[in-house]
């Protein structure tokens, strides 16, 4: 590891003692400084007293500050999700000598998980890692077993939390209440008592919000066993929703009748007609309190999935009754709603295969939102797939929306790509570091769906070669084939990627050559891990089929504003009085701060 002298040591005598000391010290070292912060679940420490902690540090050693790397409401129990792996990465690739944090807790509070990102950080990529206000000289044998000591009490206190929050639940589960504190749609704490006030910062994202620092929430003595009251305003709507949908009224226009009539979630947002879905399956409006019990979770640990990623009623077994008044019955919930549920989910269930290359890449050029991807009919007969506006989709009075074949914009992406074959001309990005920085979230992203792919991999040979697997030779050898397919082109990007991740530069003609020639050869999605790396987003615009610039694509290497801005310009008056009527201000309403 580089541990060059970049700042000069304080003026004085060359030849006395204490500059021959300083000259001997180990300075100059280039710092990650990382600060996190739990405020859900933990007690706060802000993060500006962090920062200064670990810049006092950084001075004291003559070194340098690379960046501040900051992890906001983010649990030190898991790693996933937080840039702890991005600096050791960086640290391995010469940006940074190491990673300087306020305690050791910061770093994690999972004593093996942590010991094994600290191995990878010293002994892989070559740096340091030191607290500022727990400073031990881990090199030697006690200063390493005091730090592991500093790291099982972090993971100690981890595990007396989430013991007091799953004690705080359990009494919750005992008295008939939810197993949050939190105010639930269509219900108040109280008819009489004021709303919980909010400090600055909530009440700029919207109602509902509130943290530790938000005034306490005033009761009377009638709801000081925080048993929640239907809110009268609300609850009509909350009843025609269940009744109309089992009456096999169409979701989304129940949805925006609902937005109209001025109804809106908690925190203020209109609601979607899959966010009313949500809503109706927790069977709060009967009555009922679900959970998860015990022998569900563990099944789901063995198994491998999520819990959460389900909020159908029957993906819950346990349901329990509520102190808090019903909306509507619990006959109808379970005879009425749950079976056409049941209906619903097994009709809407999608067809395997049913992607595309430019899901998620593509957006409304005039309210922001993704397009999603539908089929219509042509007038000829027959279907076409087709690209639109999700706001136009989901909200009612939002955009009025946009829409594009899909086989034109597939077209149009092709043609770019062969014409940038020949050398990208875009401008560069001036803000070189956020580029940096999106291609090492990219690069990690790909990592992981390589690891994914190569567990697949592995999944598929022990079911193979289970006698009790069910797999056929035929469908193991379709499936492999299918997967080394798509882990060579994860494989493939990963290589582009690293080879452009310190150059401020387009990407080298290569990628766009190869996608030309599997354009046509290959299944589509399958080139999503090479079309990510060259495109940032696809813009589209209303406008005739036949407008030349109805579409922008926005390469990953350029200025989008500066391209955004041209465009624009070239906008006939249609396009732009369909611009000037777009209204986001209800799909986010914590943004308002941020538009005046």
């Amino acid at each position: 590891m580089a541990n060059a002298i970049d700042a000069a040591p304080p003026a004085g005598d060359d030849d006395s003692a204490e500059s021959t000391h300083l000259r001997l010290m180990p300075q100059g070292l280039r710092w990650f400084i990382y600060i996190r912060v739990s405020t859900a679940r933990e007690v706060m420490v802000s993060p500006d007293i962090q920062e200064f902690a670990c810049r006092r540090l950084v001075e004291r050693e003559w070194g340098t500050v690379v960046q501040v790397v900051t992890d906001l409401d983010l649990s030190g129990a898991g790693f996933a999700h937080r840039k702890i792996d991005w600096m050791i990465d960086q640290i391995g690739q010469g940006h940074a000598d190491g990673v300087v944090l306020y305690t050791w807790d910061r770093f994690g509070r999972d004593f093996l998980e942590s010991k094994a990102r600290l191995r990878e950080l010293e002994e892989r990529a070559g740096g340091v890692a030191r607290a500022a206000a727990e400073d031990v000289d881990a090199s030697t044998d006690w200063g390493d077993y005091h730090r592991d000591q500093l790291l099982l009490m972090a993971e100690l206190r981890r595990k007396q939390i989430s013991k007091s929050w799953k004690d705080a639940q359990e009494q919750r589960k005992r008295t008939g209440l939810p197993h949050t504190g939190r105010v639930i749609f269509g219900y108040r704490t109280c008819l009489v008592c004021p709303p919980r006030g909010q400090c600055a910062p909530c009440a700029a994202k919207g109602p509902g919000r509130h943290c530790r620092s938000c005034p306490p929430q005033q009761r009377c003595g009638r709801c000081a066993d925080r048993v929640l009251i239907a809110d009268p305003a609300v609850a009509p709507a909350y009843r025609a929703m269940y009744e109309r949908a089992v009456a096999g009224e169409p979701l989304d226009r129940l949805a925006k009748e609902m937005q109209e009539r001025g109804v809106r979630s908690t925190f203020g947002r209109k609601i979607t007609g899959t966010g009313w879905l949500s809503i109706l399956d927790t069977g709060f409006a009967a009555g009922l309190c679900r959970y998860h019990s015990d022998r569900q979770r563990i099944e789901a640990r063995r198994e491998g999935r999520s819990l959460s990623s389900n909020s159908a009623p029957w993906a819950y077994d346990t349901w329990l009754q509520g102190s808090h008044e019903p909306i509507v019955t619990q006959d109808f919930f379970w005879n009425s709603y749950v079976p056409w549920r049941r209906e619903r989910h097994s009709i809407a269930k999608p067809q395997s295969g049913r992607t595309y290359a430019l899901t998620g890449l593509v957006f409304c050029a005039h309210c922001g939102q993704r397009c999603r991807a539908g089929v219509d009919r042509q007038r000829g007969g027959g279907t076409y797939t087709h690209m639109r506006c999700g706001s136009s989709l989901r909200f009612r009075g939002v955009c009025p929306g946009t829409s594009i074949a899909m086989h034109a914009l597939e077209r149009t992406v092709c043609c770019w790509l062969a014409s940038q074959a020949a050398g990208p001309a875009s401008a560069l990005r001036p803000d070189v570091p956020e580029q940096l920085e999106r291609q090492d979230r990219m690069l990690s992203r790909l990592s992981t769906e390589l690891a994914k792919e190569q567990q697949a991999l592995a999944r598929l040979l022990d079911l193979y070669e289970d006698p009790d697997g069910g797999l056929s030779k035929t469908d193991y050898l379709q499936r492999k084939a299918k997967r080394e397919a798509r882990a060579e082109v994860i494989g493939e990007g990963i290589d582009h990627l690293r080879r452009q991740l310190s150059r401020a530069a387009p990407p080298s003609t290569e990628i766009f050559e190869s996608l030309g020639k599997r354009w046509d050869q290959t299944d589509r999605p399958e080139l999503r891990p090479l079309l990510v790396q060259v495109i940032a987003k696809v813009l589209v615009r209303q406008g005739s089929r036949w407008d030349a610039d109805r579409v922008l694509i926005v390469p990953t290497w350029a200025d989008e504003a500066a391209l955004t801005a041209d465009w624009h310009a070239r906008w006939p008056d249609k396009a732009a009085a369909v611009d000037a009527r777009v209204d986001t201000s209800e799909i986010y309403p914590w943004r308002r701060h941020e538009l005046s």
